[in-house]
């Protein structure tokens, strides 16, 4: 209840009021009552006076007492008091009240004493002979022979104070009122300053609870504006600080995301605090990040965690997830105001093995292969050197295998060139309207002395009024070159490839099919590769560095084509790719 401070200052200044008015009104009743005592004495002393001047004028004779007693009896009702009259010895003559009871008796009284000795008027309060507590008031009675007594007033003091209690009377409802006024304004006034207080205090509440956008309106120019002015001012950088750490976050979250690489930020309490797209592919599925014992499904990954977290060090580290999965992790420490954690990088290097075991094995299949045909032709080229060759007929044998030989180094070099400009994106294209099925007659004839030399037979196939293509005619001859090439190697004597050609739609689609061997579906996936060789060639069929497939991929794509594979082992294999054909319009 009094937690409020619009309470706690509506009480102050009702306690404050009502106290000070209690003050007030207490002494100004004393001083009332101090007025009123001092002017009932002088107005006893005053009365007093004209009683003795009465008395002085009455024989002073024995007789006359009871005339005395019934005038000071008529004064007492006009004055409103007891008198009494005292002899110079001391002893009551005459009273107004009970006059039988208290005449002859001797009064002692030092006020009347002093009057008396003194010959003026004297005053004082205690309890006179009637047993009341009273203002008294003594007035010497004077003749030319001097003092001969004293006219004594006697005024109770609850006369006196019944005029006193009617001003505290009015002085306790007037502190009442003034309690009520200052309970009315002192709840407004501690209202005008609470509401200020207040509504800093619930905007501080909203703005700590996330709303940036917090303002509170500056009134006047007291410390409490100058409190809101404050917090306005301190809002306005908080919410631009905020805003700036928020487009920070959130532009290294988004060059975090961006990595391509797993990436994990790991508290020291073992908590995953951030992954990115990569990192969270090596989550145990159905678990969101949470510890990493529990979140990462990989052994390997989070044993390097635990290493990571357990160093202070810096740490770099090869990890195999799998036999194709390979990466260098990485770790760096950071700190906080907790026990820190650690960022963990895994930089896959599949890849980059990958490459390096192609290049390998390329190095490897372009020396085997050059070093084949050098060596068929440096040996046959020696023997018709050194005349060991007879007759017209085995030279020109020896003479076709060194040609053969010599072309077969040429496409091998041709391929590696190819593949060069690839690589570097200069295999330029000589774009131009090409009638296909004339490429494709071509490429039969050229070939075909070469399928009979091998006992295969080859037939083709192709829809008669083909419409023409937009191409480069010399590298679309080079990829249907380079699938019957392939076909030739891994078809068996007495095998059968067959060519042919029909329009799908809004492209033509070619099929190049074989009676071979087949490939491995193992092997299928890659089979486009560079310097990928599936599985072996039968034996006696030259082989190439791995490049011919991948060049025909490139062409075709180049052409806006796509090419694929079907094989099945022991029956063959079939190569086909469309080319889109000229639209009309």
């Amino acid at each position: 209840m009094f937690r409020s401070i619009q309470t706690r200052l509506a009480l102050t200044y009702l306690v404050l009021a009502f106290f000070t008015v209690l003050v007030l009104g207490g002494m100004l009743q004393r001083t009332i009552t101090r007025y009123v005592v001092s002017g009932s004495e002088d107005d006893l002393i005053a009365q007093g006076r004209e009683i003795a001047r009465v008395v002085v004028a009455l024989p002073q004779k024995a007789e006359e007492n009871e005339r005395m007693d019934t005038l000071l009896r008529l004064a007492a009702q006009v004055t409103k008091s007891t008198l009494v009259l005292i002899g110079k010895d001391g002893v009551v003559v005459a009273a107004s009240r009970d006059p039988t009871k208290i005449k002859g008796e001797r009064v002692a009284t030092p006020v009347v004493q002093q009057a008396m000795e003194s010959g003026k008027p004297e005053k004082t309060t205690f309890t006179d002979p009637f047993g009341e507590f009273s203002v008294i008031v003594a007035v010497p009675v004077r003749t030319a022979k001097g003092v001969i007594g004293a006219v004594v007033l006697f005024r109770p003091v609850s006369a006196v104070r019944s005029s006193s209690n009617q001003v505290g009377a009015y002085v306790i409802r007037g502190s009442l009122l003034a309690a009520g006024a200052a309970l009315i304004i002192g709840f407004l006034m501690a209202r005008t300053l609470s509401k200020p207080i207040k509504e800093v205090t619930e905007a501080a509440a909203r703005f700590a609870a996330g709303d940036m956008g917090q303002r509170v309106p500056v009134r006047g120019d007291d410390e409490i504006a100058r409190l809101a002015d404050t917090f306005n001012l301190m809002s306005s950088r908080l919410q631009a600080l905020v805003s700036r750490l928020s487009h920070e976050r959130s532009r290294m979250t988004a060059v975090l995301s961006s990595i391509v690489d797993p990436l994990f930020a790991i508290a020291g309490t073992g908590e995953i605090i951030f992954s990115n797209h990569a990192g969270r592919k090596l989550l145990a599925e159905g678990v969101e990040p949470g510890d990493f014992k529990s979140s990462i499904k990989d052994q390997n990954v989070r044993g390097f965690v635990e290493r990571a977290l357990s160093t202070s060090e810096s740490l770099a580290e090869p990890l195999s997830l799998s036999e194709t999965d390979h990466f260098v992790a990485t770790s760096a420490r950071f700190e906080d105001e907790g026990p820190g954690g650690a960022v963990v990088l895994l930089r896959d290097v599949s890849q980059e093995r990958r490459l390096d075991k192609l290049r390998r094995d390329f190095f490897s299949s372009v020396s085997h292969e050059l070093r084949t045909p050098v060596t068929s032709i440096a040996g046959f080229l020696e023997a018709l050197l050194d005349g060991v060759v007879k007759g017209e007929d085995e030279q020109r044998r020896y003479l076709e295998i060194i040609n053969d030989e010599t072309r077969r180094m040429n496409r091998l070099i041709d391929d590696l060139f190819d593949f060069a400009k690839m690589e570097s994106g200069q295999m330029g294209y000589s774009m131009e309207p090409m009638d296909y099925r004339s490429l494709l007659r071509d490429v039969f004839e050229q070939m075909n002395p070469l399928v009979s030399a091998a006992g295969i037979k080859m037939e083709i196939d192709v829809d008669a009024g083909l419409p023409e293509i937009q191409g480069d005619r010399d590298r679309l001859r080079q990829v249907l070159l380079n699938l019957v090439d392939n076909a030739i190697q891994w078809t068996s004597e007495g095998g059968k490839i067959t060519i042919e050609a029909g329009l799908a739609g809004d492209h033509i689609r070619t099929l190049i099919a074989d009676t071979g061997t087949g490939i491995d579906p193992a092997d299928l996936p890659r089979i486009f590769d560079q310097f990928y060789k599936a599985g072996k060639r039968l034996s006696g069929k030259a082989g190439g560095a791995g490049l011919g497939l991948s060049i025909a991929k490139h062409v075709v794509e180049a052409h806006g084509g796509a090419i694929w594979v079907s094989s099945e082992l022991g029956k063959g294999s079939t190569f086909g790719f469309d080319l889109p054909v000229i639209r009309e319009g």
